[in-house]
């Protein structure tokens, strides 16, 4: 059900919230969840990177809301169309199946020169939006993304944990994570976690969402240090 397409917000709701808060896993959609195609107009450029199915599908059988929340300059830009993105996502969603299914997709059609808003990424909007649709414990949520931007709008959100990936533009922003992180462990600015990995494949930590009470604040941590996020 697409709920709103005006101006330059975008949401696609395909499940509805249920009466307690539960976390949800947020995805970026291009270079974490398809291949980046650069401003992907046409349905015949979607590509699902290898794991995507499978991490979706583990996240459905433990009750975990799979959310995707995607900056979409091209719209802005005039690159393509509304009803050309809804192309794109109504073919992603069909090589996923029916049993990995997505519970909402937000999308957003900002530029970097436009007026200053929460939606486009690293603002939290669209993630803020999902918290009031779908009942979402951000506080328990993780978020996987290809960007510095992406990382950023889990911190705004205060998401338990943030993950980078190498594929899209990730090999090229390591760095940049990286010493941004840095900066962030140094002043001790967010309670959220890093952590680093290949790509959405090499995603291990659904066990932690599932948990509706981990163990203990370590526990549901992991490492904290940068070495310890690092890929050996």
């Amino acid at each position: 059900m697409i709920r709103d397409n005006e101006g330059n917000k975008h949401v696609i709701l395909m499940a509805e919230a249920r009466a307690d808060t539960r976390p949800a896993l947020f995805l970026d959609r291009d270079g974490v969840l398809i291949e980046d195609r650069n401003h992907l107009k046409s349905p015949e450029g979607v590509r699902l990177y290898s794991g995507a199915k499978e991490l979706i599908r583990r996240a459905n059988t433990k009750g975990v809301p799979v959310i995707v929340v995607t900056n979409q300059s091209g719209i802005g830009r005039g690159y393509f169309s509304w009803p050309d993105y809804e192309a794109v996502s109504t073919t992603m969603l069909r090589l996923l199946g029916k049993n990995a299914k997505i519970a909402a997709i937000y999308a957003n059609g900002y530029t970097s020169s436009s007026s200053p808003n929460d939606w486009r990424k690293p603002g939290c909007g669209m993630l803020a939006a999902a918290k009031k649709d779908l009942n979402i414990d951000l506080a328990r949520s993780m978020l996987i993304g290809d960007r510095l931007t992406d990382l950023e709008a889990g911190v705004c959100a205060d998401l338990a944990m943030v993950c980078h990936v190498l594929t899209g533009h990730g090999e090229k922003e390591r760095s940049k994570v990286l010493k941004w992180w840095t900066m962030m462990s140094a002043n001790q600015a967010s309670r959220t976690v890093l952590k680093t990995i290949e790509d959405i494949e090499s995603f291990r930590w659904l066990d932690h969402l599932s948990q509706k009470h981990p163990e203990s604040q370590q526990d549901w941590q992991g490492p904290t240090s940068l070495e310890q996020c690092r890929i050996q």
